[in-house]
């Protein structure tokens, strides 16, 4: 028997979906759309074969504070980034970033609903002291992933890929902090996500079409 044609829709509409090939860069604690890409995937795609991009997401991510987005960075060793294939950017530990970031942190979100049930497996990241950005990077994808109890499978390009494929949130703010003074801020790192929702996070990872 076969079925109609708007079952057959909605059946293709579920297979497309769920076996979408999601490819993403790395970055660090990255946004939403990152954790969408996973959420909605059997596994992930990395790049591995780009060369870092200066003033990206590569090793940058934004919070929200009392007053405004904040931005925070992982510094790295000096040399010629640009050039270098993502995965050989070392990170630089000459000034105590890991306790700065620590502390940013816990003065952002200290009463955030969730602060205190992630906390305590959050900041030992940052003391692992990864030489490489992109283990640093896949670190933090992880453990985003592993608070919303769904572990991240991923796996490494085969080759370059210009652009993301990524899917297409609904714009729908959620809760933060500091809404009552600063309105719904948009765009920051999932980390924004999971301090204010915590388990409810995925409701807010929904797909409406992909690019």
């Amino acid at each position: 028997m076969f079925c109609n044609s708007g079952c057959c829709q909605q059946m293709f509409n579920f297979v497309k979906t769920v076996f979408v090939a999601f490819i993403v860069k790395s970055t660090t604690f990255g946004p939403l759309v990152h954790l969408a890409a996973h959420w909605h995937s059997a596994e992930v795609f990395i790049d591995v074969h780009e060369n870092y991009q200066k003033r990206s997401l590569r090793n940058k991510y934004k919070i929200s504070g009392p007053n405004g987005t904040i931005t925070l960075s992982i510094p790295l060793e000096k040399g010629k980034h640009q050039q270098q294939n993502i995965r050989d950017v070392k990170i630089s530990y000459d000034q105590p970033w890991p306790r700065l970031h620590k502390e940013t942190l816990r003065s952002c979100y200290g009463s955030a609903p969730f602060f205190e049930h992630y906390a305590d497996s959050l900041f030992p990241l940052f003391d692992k002291h990864k030489s490489f950005l992109f283990d640093f990077n896949l670190t933090t994808f992880e453990w985003m992933c592993k608070a919303l109890k769904k572990p991240l499978l991923w796996k490494p390009s085969d080759t370059f890929v210009k652009n993301e494929i990524l899917p297409t949130l609904e714009n729908k703010p959620y809760p933060q902090i500091f809404m009552s003074k600063l309105g719904f801020v948009p765009e920051l790192s999932s980390l924004d996500l999971i301090m204010n929702m915590g388990p409810q996070s995925p409701q807010f990872l929904s797909i409406i079409t992909e690019n």
